[in-house]
């Protein structure tokens, strides 16, 4: 086992130092890396982001809550998630710690995505009311991007274009889709299951991530401008959850299903090449992805043998730090980098 635990650690080192340029950009020693996500405090989820590993928590832990998402705008860092209340999943972003609440808590709202553009700030996310739809909210203003059953992932504003991708049921089949300034366009080449839960946007092209479900196997894709792309693996339960392209290199993170031991295992693809981020001996995933300076940072958790729970984390170039403990359930689902 050691000696395998080294080949991997090697191998990724190798493959790091190959996604980025000849002469690479020395360590920034200033930079911050910020995770949001949630722990447990025995009773409640702690909605919370992680400051260069230093939690700071957003809700007091008298209610289950958790962030899905942060974004960086100068000193200001804006987080959104949920909060139950009342027994009614209220979808809120906090700014610099300061809640802003959302939705009014009489039907089921989450929040997914947050993006800051100027004075604008944008949540994308779901109610029930009583179906499933999408929605965007803009500086707290609620608009619905779809009537059928739907869900809005996650949102990006590039050159003054709102981009929001997501699902939506057409004719009981789910579409993996985007929304450009709220026109709507769907994925093509399938009559299976798809979801998109990430987007990216290069060159005008638009860019999602996320899974096919075929019979009972997971299948990773990514689309552009629509067309799909199926990623590499040998497992046939397998999902991708975020993407990012820059410079014409595709970046996605995900997991896969190990054939030997039947756990997860934590993957990063780079042009479609993947790489595993851990052994397989226990449960691992990657949530989310940023490149800053030729680093690629990803989040995500792995399940602790000894306690069973899992541990927030993130990688930088393939060198794993753990956010907590394990003594309680905590989860990162986004990584950004300052």
């Amino acid at each position: 086992m050691k000696l395998t635990l080294k080949f991997i650690a090697v191998f990724i080192s190798i493959y790091f130092t190959s996604c980025t340029p000849d002469d690479p950009t020395p360590l920034d020693i200033t930079e911050n890396v910020y995770v949001a996500g949630y722990e447990d405090n025995g009773t409640f989820r702690v909605a919370k982001y992680w400051k260069n590993g230093t939690a700071v928590n957003l809700t007091d832990g008298t209610k289950h809550a958790k962030a899905t998402s942060v974004f960086l705008q100068g000193n200001d860092v804006y987080v959104c998630g949920q909060e139950t209340i009342n027994f009614k999943s209220v979808a809120k972003y906090w700014k610099n710690g300061v809640a802003v609440t959302l939705s009014n808590g009489t039907t089921d709202c989450n929040a997914s995505s947050i993006y800051v553009s100027g004075n604008d700030v944008y949540v994308v996310g779901q109610e029930r009311n009583p179906s499933p739809k999408a929605v965007l909210w803009k500086n707290g203003i609620q608009v619905a991007l779809s009537n059928p059953i739907s869900s809005a992932t996650e949102i990006k504003v590039i050159s003054n274009d709102v981009y929001i991708c997501g699902q939506e049921v057409i004719g009981n089949i789910g579409v993996a889709k985007y929304w450009k300034n709220g026109v709507s366009f769907n994925t093509t080449g399938s009559v299976n299951v798809n979801s998109a839960g990430s987007l990216s946007v290069f060159n005008n092209d638009v860019y999602l991530c996320g899974r096919e479900i075929v019979g009972t196997n997971y299948v990773p894709k990514y689309w552009k401008n629509g067309t799909p792309t199926t990623l590499s693996t040998t497992s046939t339960r397998c999902e991708a959850s975020e993407i990012l392209v820059e410079n014409n290199t595709i970046h996605i993170v995900g997991y896969e299903e190990s054939a030997a031991t039947g756990n997860y295992i934590a993957r990063y693809w780079k042009n479609g090449i993947g790489v595993n981020l851990a052994d397989g001996s226990k449960d691992t995933e990657a949530s989310g992805i940023f490149l800053k300076e030729n680093n690629v940072y990803i989040c995500g958790q792995e399940y602790s043998l000894t306690t069973g729970n899992a541990i927030a984390k993130y990688w930088k170039n393939g060198v794993e730090t753990n956010l907590t403990d394990g003594t309680k359930n905590a989860y990162a689902f986004e990584i950004r980098v300052q």
